[in-house]
């Protein structure tokens, strides 16, 4: 008989973390297990999870605050202890008619969101015995009682759980060093199967609508992403190779950045070279029509999703040194690596592996072997079956 397993997540923006959850739910090694999937009710994802979802997974929407309520800690709100108590409350009847062994909290950021706290403490007053909290992202910085604030909520919320896990060895470290009171966080590094392909690579190109040899980043507008720095190398780029064009795949999710993007475009003449395309629903797919894939982020990068679209389909990587993203990307093996916020040393990255598609082909073949070996979807179920099933 398999096991009952509830899994929750909140998001305001659709990203990596729910790309995470939807491989490892979709690669969920045992049939017996009954899987069930919450979201809030405002999570921009729902139609993606409800098409992903069927025939493996429930899915329930909960009819609790709105994401721009609950999705920031602000000392006002969540000083209402009335308030918190009766969402509390609400969501342990809920678990509780879920009746499930086992509930695993995926958390985009850190500390966790209101609403993902108040689920950590319904489960556990619903007598969930296995808890598991997965952590997408580092902390965020903050300064005086805000951060302490932070640094507290984080500690609690590991005790709100049996195991915290997170999707890299630094994003691990630097949780760990952030809480209060604290447990250590494990890892179980993020994984992806074989992509079932609906269109071929000449119709996702046409879909682009970009001609030419492409280079190519996803993942949304954000200042953290290094997107910028991109923009200043494209110059140097374009000079030796006038066909190269840039795309950017990704929502807006800090409306200044997009605006500063689409200024610096403007100011740099780059408006026939660089397409920022918004949101697109499974970006990932696009990677098969990147000769180069492109990850320029400054801080906070955790793992890098893109890097394993790359390895599925046997692209070269570009990436910054940054955050979890060199565990990803092997330099000189896999891809290359340079210092983020360092335009020059990523136009000179990018030139190379352009000027020698050779070397492009075998950094990519050798990246499809590492998929397969380190980060299959089938191995990250595999780990979180042990978690939430031992």
């Amino acid at each position: 008989m398999g096991s009952n397993i509830l899994f929750f997540t909140q998001s305001l923006f659709y990203g990596g973390d729910d790309t995470v959850l939807l491989e490892l739910l979709r690669a969920w090694p045992e049939a017996q297990d009954r899987l069930t999937v919450a979201l809030n009710r405002s999570h921009p994802g729902r139609e993606l999870y409800a098409a992903a979802l069927k025939g493996k997974a429930q899915l329930l929407v909960l009819d609790e605050a709105t994401v721009e309520e609950e999705n920031t800690y602000r000392w006002p709100r969540l000083l209402r202890p009335y308030r918190f108590l009766a969402g509390v409350l609400r969501l342990r009847r809920f678990i509780r008619r879920q009746a499930p062994d086992a509930v695993l909290v995926s958390s985009g950021g850190w500390p966790p969101t209101a609403l993902a706290w108040r689920f950590l403490c319904a489960a556990r007053l619903a007598g969930v015995r296995r808890v598991v909290l997965a952590a997408h992202n580092y902390p965020l910085p903050a300064a005086g009682g805000k951060g302490l604030y932070r640094r507290l909520a984080g500690g609690l919320a590991t005790r709100l759980c049996r195991d915290l896990i997170s999707v890299s060895q630094d994003c691990g470290r630097a949780i760990t060093g952030f809480n209060l009171m604290g447990r250590p966080a494990g890892v179980v590094a993020d994984g992806m199967a074989p992509r079932q392909e609906l269109q071929t690579a000449e119709e996702k190109r046409r879909e682009l609508g970009l001609p030419g040899r492409l280079l190519g980043a996803i993942g949304n507008i954000e200042e953290r992403k290094g997107y910028a720095t991109l923009l200043r190398a494209m110059p140097e780029v374009c000079r030796h190779f006038p066909d190269v064009r840039l795309v950017i795949i990704g929502a807006a999710a800090e409306k200044p950045c997009h605006e500063d993007l689409l200024r610096l475009i403007a100011q740099m003449g780059l408006a026939d070279k660089v397409r920022l395309t918004g949101f697109l629903p499974n970006a990932g797919r696009f990677a098969e029509c990147f000769e180069i894939c492109v990850i320029p982020s400054i801080a906070r990068e955790s793992f890098g999703l893109l890097a394993l679209e790359a390895m599925r389909y046997a692209k070269p990587v570009v990436a910054a040194r940054t955050g979890g993203l060199p565990e990803v990307v092997h330099g000189e093996e896999t891809g290359l690596i340079v210092a983020p916020r360092d335009p020059q040393a990523l136009a000179a990255a990018l030139c190379a592996l352009l000027e020698n598609p050779e070397l492009a082909r075998r950094m990519g073949e050798r990246g499809r072997a590492l998929w397969g070996e380190e980060f299959s979807a089938a191995r990250m179920a595999r780990r979180y079956q042990e978690l939430l099933t031992r």
